[in-house]
């Protein structure tokens, strides 16, 4: 059979090949306005591009000039440094760009490098006059402590301690005082104010010159007056050079900046200008090739619509009807009508298919109701055997706990019985004694005791047979009632392990109880009982080989309203089978040796189910194995 019949091919070749040259015709508009549009943004990009680089270079001016000035006016060397970098980064940009002197941004670019080199040449000039003036004035300071220096040991030379020498020594910090003012404010006045104090301190020196006789102390005053003159002459040298270092920044340099700053502005708003140009003409192309785009869409959703109301009225809307019958056949309905299509074609096949559907259903129906009954009976019946399994297991666990009570009772109710014979027997032997008068003190004394010792030993033995049975009473009694009621943890583990003493006392087992003597719960005692039953006889059968040794640790922490009980035992260990299974009903790895499947179980099932709590277990194989109940530590009654 052809995939198609005849008519439904037909439509759809018809469609498919008037599809593919509208959609040819579509993309051959769209690619020629695309190849438009792509070369717009490939011409915006490149000229962009450089207009960015002018408008950095720009920049790049500013942040030399800022370096430059950072330097000549404090004097930091790493703005040198830093314009150095930039000189040499825009250096590099002229280098790496073709100028042709044909527009205005190349005039201005060539007219930028050259008072730009001017500028910088400049600036090198005036770092090395920075340096210069720095040298100069080291040497004024150095001459001037080396001037108050050598003023200092003269005085100390000098008994006579005369007006002129302190005059002398005051005007040489005056002087350096007017200098140190000149320097800051570049105030002539202090100049002047320095000549006149140099003038006064060297016809000073002068008058001490004529009133010494001391021809070393004569020497000294000289070597004080020639470094009077070095010290002076220093000065005004570094005054010169200071006015020099200021006209080169003043005049020169801000002449040239100002050539490199004008320039600078008109290729930055020229290049706003290219950039704003180049943007208009392609948002205008952008506009244009939207306009295609929405005519070309508008087109091919009228192309698109006249084709989905053929497809639609043809194809879709059969189908879709059919589709909501298979739809309720799929969910079980057979009461309704199924639309019945007379074209010879596939809908009219799928038609005929959903008919016949339909009269299977209605038999696979009738069977499936007689089939859930037979099920809901059997599971009914499956139910019933579960439950009377799991309570078989509950009374052979009493059963379990009976016979091992009643082997426990028996020794001490045996040595209790021998203990009353024995008692008797001496008791009948005084009477005769007594009798024929042939009792003895030693004889009465000895009887005493005997009886005394017997007669603990009978209590001792008495004792532990109440205990026992007071044990199995209480456990016996809750798990039969299952009612809630406050009781300690440990004593209740307690009474559980002496209830399994006879279970536990033919291993090599040692069962720590770690639970704290304080706690109390309130919950179904009964329920516990059966927990730690199981859990213990569960490690004596599967966790430990006969006679190997082994221990079992029982701990218990509480955290807010919860109690986490934590069963460990240091066995065999279990695979990762054997724990993912482990709760699962007649699991046990003994079957046939013992094993019933329904410890773990119930465990399971009275830990959620009862006090809705959960447990998880925890082992490997050769390493230990560990269950973590978590349950409330309050009860409600179920």
């Amino acid at each position: 059979m052809n995939i198609f019949s005849n008519t439904l091919r037909k439509k759809i070749y018809f469609l498919s090949i008037l599809s593919s040259i509208f959609f040819i015709g579509i993309a051959y508009i769209a690619y020629n306005n695309l190849i438009n549009l792509s070369k717009s943004f490939d011409d915006f990009a490149q000229i962009n591009s450089q207009a960015q680089s002018y408008i950095e270079l720009t920049k790049d001016v500013e942040k030399l000039k800022g370096n430059v000035q950072s330097f000549t006016y404090s004097g930091y060397k790493g703005s040198a440094q830093e314009a150095k970098k930039l000189y040499e980064k825009i250096t590099n940009f002229f280098v790496n760009t073709q100028l042709r002197k044909e527009t205005e941004v190349d005039k201005s670019l060539l007219a930028i490098e050259l008072h730009l080199k001017k500028y910088f040449d400049t600036f090198k000039e005036v770092e090395r006059q920075k340096k210069v003036q720095k040298d100069l004035k080291k040497l004024k300071r150095d001459l001037h402590e080396k001037l108050i220096d050598k003023l200092y040991k003269y005085s100390q030379t000098t008994y006579k301690k005369s007006l002129i020498l302190k005059n002398i020594n005051d005007e040489i910090f005056k002087a350096e005082k007017y200098s140190l003012y000149y320097f800051d404010t570049m105030d002539t006045d202090y100049i002047k104010q320095y000549k006149e104090v140099i003038s006064k301190t060297k016809k000073n020196l002068s008058k001490l010159k004529n009133k010494e006789v001391d021809v070393e102390k004569v020497y000294q005053l000289k070597e004080l007056s020639n470094i009077l003159k070095q010290y002076s002459k220093i000065f005004l040298k570094t005054v010169q050079q200071v006015r020099s270092y200021t006209f080169l920044i003043n005049v020169v340099m801000s002449a040239e900046l100002y050539e490199v700053l004008y320039y600078a502005n008109i290729i930055h708003n020229t290049s706003l200008s290219i950039i704003e140009k180049i943007e208009n003409n392609v948002d205008t192309n952008i506009s244009d090739s939207t306009k295609i785009f929405l005519l070309l869409g508008v087109l091919f959703f009228i192309f698109m619509l006249t084709a989905s109301l053929i497809i639609t009225n043809s194809i879709v809307n059969p189908i879709t009807l059919l589709t909501e019958s298979f739809k309720k056949l799929t969910k079980g309905e057979t009461d309704f009508k199924i639309l019945e299509y007379s074209v010879n074609d596939e809908i009219g096949d799928l038609s005929t298919a959903a008919v016949v559907f339909q009269e299977k259903n209605k038999e696979l129906q009738k069977y499936q109701t007689e089939l859930e009954k037979l099920v809901i009976s059997r599971t009914e019946e499956l139910t019933k055997a579960q439950n009377h399994l799991i309570e078989s297991e509950k009374m052979a666990s009493l059963g379990s706990l009976v016979a091992g009570i009643s082997h426990e009772i028996n020794t001490p109710v045996g040595l209790s019985l021998t203990g009353v014979s024995y008692i008797n027997e001496i008791t009948n032997n005084i009477i005769k004694d007594v009798e024929n008068n042939n009792l003895k003190q030693s004889s009465f004394k000895k009887y005493l005791e005997d009886v005394r010792v017997m007669s603990e030993t009978m209590e001792k033995s008495l004792n532990d047979a109440t205990e026992l049975i007071k044990s199995f009473k209480q456990i016996s009694v809750d798990q039969h009632a299952e009612q809630i009621r406050d009781f300690k943890l440990h004593n209740y583990v307690e009474d559980v392990l002496l209830s399994l003493k006879n279970n536990i006392k033919h291993t090599h087992i040692d069962i720590t109880n770690n639970i704290p003597i304080e706690l109390t719960l309130h919950s179904y005692p009964g329920i516990f009982s059966q927990i730690f039953t199981n859990l213990i006889m569960n490690s004596i059968v599967h966790a430990f080989d006969e006679d190997q040794k082994g221990n079992i640790y029982i701990e218990a922490i509480t955290n807010d309203n919860n109690l986490m009980l934590t069963y460990i035992d240091n066995g065999k260990g279990m695979d990762d089978n054997t724990i993912k299974h482990i709760f699962d009903p007649f699991f046990t790895t003994k079957m046939g040796q013992g094993g019933s499947g329904l410890g773990m179980y119930i465990i399971y099932n009275l830990i959620t189910q009862k006090l809705n709590g959960n447990i998880v277990c925890q082992s490997k194989i050769t390493q230990e194995t560990k269950f973590i109940i978590t349950i409330p530590m309050e009860s409600k009654d179920v």
